[in-house]
């Protein structure tokens, strides 16, 4: 997921484990640890509702930062 300018993955992650939600930041898949506006995202193994809870959840922490 490509993030809004300015908000960095890995400083957004503490603050959506507040809220319940993890991802993987993209520096961590970047060879040169670029990538600092993208966040992987896991949707395998989770159900419908709590993909949507996990996406409301997001939203909130990112309508936060901005």
């Amino acid at each position: 997921m490509t993030l809004p300018a300015g908000v960095s993955a890995t400083e957004l992650l503490p603050r959506a484990l507040d809220h319940g939600v993890r991802f993987q930041p993209g520096p961590l898949f970047s060879p040169n640890g670029t990538q600092t506006d993208k966040a992987r995202l896991c949707f395998a193994f989770y159900e419908e509702a709590e993909l949507v809870e996990g996406v409301r959840r997001l939203g909130e922490v990112l309508r936060q930062v901005r």
